[in-house]
């Protein structure tokens, strides 16, 4: 994905991976830690155009 690009919905994500939530929220919230998405208010998540480190 390049930035700006839109995450799949968390709901999605589960269908594609055939996981539970707990994973998928696991990993979006490493993602935003280390930097590579943010979320938008009532807008989804993406990728961010910043270089994490």
């Amino acid at each position: 994905m390049k930035p700006g690009d839109k995450l799949p919905s968390k709901r999605e994500l589960r269908e594609i991976y055939g996981t539970s939530a707990q994973p998928v929220d696991a990993a979006l919230f490493m993602l935003r830690t280390e930097g590579y998405v943010e979320g938008r208010q009532g807008k989804g998540t993406f990728v961010t155009d910043k270089r994490p480190y």
